[in-house]
């Protein structure tokens, strides 16, 4: 059994006032913004260690199953940022073609190479639902954006689908507002707007990387401070019931960065040894409640699960024997790393968005719905083998060769994995 804390899950409902409020705390504002020029950022980013980015999200293009949508101020938008959680909403109420947030950017360290490049904390991350009622049919559909903000201005152009969704029919007796209306404030019974119901973390262990050793070489991982993991975001959503339908499928929304908490280096593995590598990684499940259409009594439910944060002081845990690739040779992309005792190569892991994916975690959260106090809600999740930021792959030899030479190759996983093999001069 799952146990949570009575502080951790409860009913909650976010006049527009504390939106506003924590909009203000956290440093994202939809006002105008001075943009300075690149150069001056990069300087007060390095001089004072944080600096303010802003982002502008245009969403240029919405679809019905494909086909352009004919009436734009039909459609609900609400926008949530993930980058902290519990989540904050940051927009609920009629579509907006354009948003403008300004995002703190607090400064780890700087890599320098052919140009500088700020290593910033947290990545921000953010979704839109969109929701189009004609008072006959609905559509909806989500999007999320990963953003690093390591410039002084980022824009984002998105498309957004929305699918057509099945209504339950509503009892003729219910008008306005179906549920539980005694519990939503009344600047909140307007259309578009919302409340979230339940929200409650755990903790699993999640499988990220793998460590391939061979004959004669040490293979070990370090994730740096701000390094970046990317795990499933998962979704499902219904309609004017307060319990969700039996064997509701999740959706998965995307890959969210999570951020790695403190630099530390993993154990090795030595002589042939093969092991999955498992960080503490920190999900939240979050419930809420959409008022689409209050007179026509529409409601719509979404829950999410989303990972935080992977929690490196806890250290690692290993699975051992585990290989996904028997290549037997050379494939991909190939670095030659030596053949004398103590001749090493740092491997930055980085792979490339959506084509490397593997089973990470099994997540169980407590919750509870109108009628059932409580209940066992398991997910799982995929880990994305995409890096950034600085997670290395460290390869050492440890064991002279005379006419053979130790290369790393990554099985045209674009160094999501390395792996080793001995060739011979």
């Amino acid at each position: 059994m799952v146990l949570i804390n009575s502080h951790r899950t409860r009913a909650i409902s976010i006049p527009m006032l504390s939106i506003l409020t924590a909009l203000t705390i956290l440093g994202v504002i939809t006002a105008n913004y001075y943009t300075i020029n690149e150069k001056d950022w990069f300087a007060r980013l390095e001089t004072t260690g944080r600096a303010y980015s802003q982002l502008i999200i245009e969403i240029a293009d919405v679809t019905l199953d494909g086909k352009p949508v004919d009436d734009p101020s039909k459609l609900i938008m609400v926008v949530h940022n993930f980058t902290s959680l519990p989540s904050t909403l940051l927009y609920q109420g009629k579509f907006k073609p354009k948003l403008q947030f300004l995002i703190f950017v607090k400064l780890l360290r700087l890599r320098r190479g052919e140009s500088l490049i700020p290593v910033v904390t947290p990545s921000h991350c953010y979704a839109i639902t969109l929701v189009y009622y004609n008072g006959r049919e609905i559509y909806d559909g989500v999007v999320m954006l990963n953003i690093i903000p390591n410039m002084p201005t980022i824009e984002k152009k998105v498309a957004v689908n929305l699918n057509r969704a099945s209504i339950p029919k509503t009892s003729s007796s219910c008008s306005g507002l179906p549920f539980e209306t005694n519990s939503v404030p009344t600047a909140l019974a307007g259309q578009g707007s919302g409340v979230r119901e339940e929200w409650d973390y755990e903790y699993a262990w999640t499988s990220v990387l793998e460590l391939h050793s061979i004959s004669d070489s040490k293979v070990y991982a370090k994730f740096n401070e701000g390094s970046l993991l990317y795990i499933q975001t998962l979704r499902r959503r219904w309609y004017n019931s307060p319990t969700p339908p039996e064997g509701l499928a999740w959706d998965d929304v995307g890959a969210k960065s999570s951020k790695v908490t403190i630099t530390r280096t993993t154990g090795y593995a030595t002589d042939g040894a093969h092991y999955t590598v498992q960080v503490y990684v920190k999900y939240y499940y979050e419930r809420w409640k959409y008022y689409v259409d209050p007179s026509a009594g529409i409601i719509m439910y979404e829950e999410w699960v989303i990972p935080e944060e992977a929690d490196s002081s806890k250290g690692f845990r290993y699975i051992t024997g585990t290989k996904t690739c028997y290549c037997g040779s050379v494939s991909g992309n190939s670095v030659r790393i030596g053949s004398i005792t103590g001749e090493s190569v740092h491997f930055t892991l980085a792979g490339t968005k959506g084509y490397y994916w593997t089973p990470g975690a099994k997540v169980f959260f407590t919750v509870s719905y109108s009628g059932i106090p409580s209940m066992t809600l398991g997910v799982e999740l995929y880990v994305e083998r995409r890096y950034s930021q600085g997670i290395e792959i460290i390869v050492e030899i440890t064991q002279n060769h005379i006419s053979e030479s130790l290369y790393g190759y990554d099985a045209r996983t674009n160094w999501a994995t390395v792996y080793l093999v001995w060739v011979a001069d």
